[in-house]
Parts: C-alpha cells; sequence; structure tokens
C-alpha cells in the first residue's frame, strides 16, 4: 500500500462498495476541497501573513488552514495546535463515479499529545524525509528528526482502510501527513 518513499500509491486507493462508497467520497471531496468543516470563522494565526482570515478559506496558495475536518479525520494526532494542509484530486473530475481524493498536511501537536504518542508507540527514524507540496514546505520544522511508526499508521488508517504516510518530528512536535481518501471517524 505504500511506496518505496513511504507515500501512498494511488492505484490503491479505490476500493469496491457501490453507491456507499460514491457517496463516501462525494462528501469527503466537498468537505475537503470546498471549505466545509470550518472552526467556526476562528481567525488562523498560524501561518505568517494570515492574519484575519478565517480558518476555513483557503489562502492563495491552496493551503488550507482549518483544524476542525483534521481533527475529524484524524483524532489519534490529539489537540492539534495548528495545521496547513491540501486537498487534491487524484482522477479526472468528469470521469462517472467517485473521486480519490489526496490530503498533505502539516501539524504541530499540543506537548502532551506528543509525549502521549512517544509513549504508545514504537518509533523510529525514517527512510527518508516527508515529501510536501512546495507550498507546505515553509512549515516543516528545521533540523527536524523524522520519525516514523507501523503501529501508528495503522492505527491511524485503521489497518490499512486507506492508505497514508505519517512522519513525526517528536522533537519539533509535529506530524506530517499524506492520505489518499482518509475517513471521517463518527463524532468528528
Amino acid at each position: 500500500m505504500y511506496g518505496g518513499d513511504g507515500a501512498p500509491e494511488g492505484g490503491e486507493a479505490r476500493s469496491g462498495g457501490g453507491l456507499r462508497l460514491a457517496a463516501a467520497g462525494a462528501a469527503l471531496c466537498a468537505s475537503l476541497l470546498t471549505g466545509c468543516g470550518d472552526d467556526g470563522g476562528q481567525v488562523a494565526a498560524a501561518a505568517p501573513g494570515s492574519e484575519g482570515v478565517p480558518a476555513s478559506t483557503a489562502a492563495d496558495d491552496g493551503v488550507r488552514l482549518d483544524k476542525k475536518l483534521v481533527k475529524a479525520y484524524f483524532p489519534e494526532f490529539g489537540n492539534v495546535v495548528s495545521v496547513a494542509w491540501k486537498g487534491s484530486l487524484l482522477d479526472d473530475p468528469t470521469a462517472p463515479g467517485p473521486s480519490d481524493v489526496r490530503v498533505v498536511g502539516v501539524v504541530e501537536l499540543s506537548a502532551v499529545d506528543v509525549r502521549s504518542l512517544r509513549d504508545a508507540y514504537t518509533w523510529r527514524d525514517g527512510p527518508d524525509e516527508p515529501k510536501v507540496p512546495a507550498e507546505l514546505l515553509p512549515r516543516l520544522p528545521e533540523d527536524a528528526r523524522w520519525q516514523v511508526s507501523r503501529e501508528f499508521t495503522r492505527t491511524v488508517t485503521r489497518d490499512g482502510a486507506y492508505s497514508g504516510s505519517f512522519f513525526v518530528a517528536l522533537d519539533r512536535r509535529t506530524v506530517v501527513f499524506d492520505a489518499v481518501n482518509p475517513e471521517k471517524r463518527s463524532g468528528g
């Protein structure tokens, strides 16, 4: 399910399921790409130059700052202090049927949640560094020690219900995610 560089392989993202999958894919596309699931109009304070910009909007470069949707799809991250992410369609949007959606982002965690992740999972140095779109590169912490955990990835993706890779810099309280068709959790 994962490429040699730790990123999900797009060819394995789609699964059967008929109308239920089509409905879920449509809902995911709508919520990830149109701005649903905002933070209630809160102002995003994390991004330089974004003061006064509602957290649910995308910047000119397409970077989204809304935390609520990321928390709903990735509750294992805990308390998301700040987030910057991008979503994109992997399929031809004019083709019939559901589209696969890829989301890539950088999340800052609370110190408490970093300690919880450190204690709950076995971490090892990543095979490489996370790859993110150019617009997200300035949000990666400098001199981070990127680590991965198979158990954490299995937990977040619910044993491979969707493909994803997760790099964590515990020393910088940062998670980088790259997922195809993540599933929203109930109550999120």
